[in-house]
């Protein structure tokens, strides 16, 4: 997922009740991002991850 110049690969939530995407990300190391408003107009779907391997612990 593209949001103006940044690029990331988290798990797409949308909330259309509240009019906002969240982007949960799966490390607990970084926050979610939540969209909502005029910021919507500027997302772009890249592609779908359709596998995720991690040796380590999250």
């Amino acid at each position: 997922m593209k949001i103006g110049e940044e690029t990331f690969v988290k798990r797409i939530l949308i909330k259309e009740e509240a009019q906002v995407m969240i982007l949960k990300s799966i490390n607990p190391d970084y926050d979610d991002v939540y969209i909502a408003g005029k910021e919507l107009e500027n997302v772009k779907l890249l592609g779908r991850a359709i596998k995720f391997i991690y040796e380590g612990n999250l």
